[in-house]
């Protein structure tokens, strides 16, 4: 029951801000990386929210372009920690999580801008 009250609340949330996006479209104001701005590299959530904005209005490859960790990676965390209930399991999803974004951050970096 638990889990079913939790689903639909994210789904719920989810929704609104997905209505928010399609209604207001590309003209909603995007966020700049402070990492970015003060050393030049991307971090692992730069692109977020463009790719987020591109799959609600179903771009998919522009999306992936944006950042591939979150739209790949962000829903399989997503249902890993609601599959996973104990405390060591959890444990071992958040390490994991962890060291996928910071293998993401420096092969990203390495390709984009030949570190």
């Amino acid at each position: 029951m638990r889990l079913l009250k939790t689903t639909g609340i994210v789904s719920l949330i989810a929704s609104l801000i997905a209505l928010v996006f399609c209604v207001v479209g590309d003209a909603m104001f995007v966020w700049q990386c402070p990492f970015f701005a003060v050393t030049g590299l991307k971090c692992p959530g730069c692109g977020g929210q463009r790719a987020f904005i591109a799959m609600i209005h179903g771009d998919v490859s522009s999306a992936l372009r944006h950042n591939v960790l979150a739209v790949a990676g962000l829903p399989l965390f997503a249902v890993a920690v609601c599959v996973f209930r104990s405390r060591w399991q959890r444990a071992v999803i958040a390490v994991a999580a962890l060291l996928v974004a910071a293998s993401f951050f420096v092969v990203r970096n390495f390709i984009e801008t030949g570190l």
